[in-house]
């Protein structure tokens, strides 16, 4: 369990965190490397997702609207055509709304 209670994490513990969570380790090996709770590791990644700047998003480019059209016209389904695109089902959807609000 947590040996670390209500310390603050420190700048090595978070780079160790980044890498771990980012080599798709298991949140429960990683509280035990660290030394802390599974609730705390999971607070902590989801406190360091928030404070990512928005500047890291990728922009959509024309190409990509277009494909997005092309699918979405052959009957493929957000999931699907998020896989195509490297994206999430949830972008594929805000960009449709977004395209065809501009087409209304």
């Amino acid at each position: 369990m947590a040996q670390n209670g209500f310390r603050h994490w420190t700048p090595q513990e978070e780079e160790r965190l980044r890498e771990l969570s980012g080599d798709k380790v298991f949140v429960f090996q990683i509280a035990a490397e660290l030394g802390r709770s599974v609730w705390a590791v999971k607070a902590r990644l989801k406190s360091l997702e928030r404070s990512k700047p928005l500047s890291t998003r990728r922009h959509w480019t024309a190409e990509e609207d277009v494909m997005v059209r092309n699918l979405m016209d052959e009957g493929k389904e957000a999931p699907e055509i998020a896989r195509n695109l490297n994206r999430t089902p949830q972008a594929i959807y805000a960009r449709l709304q977004r395209l065809y609000r501009r087409r209304a």
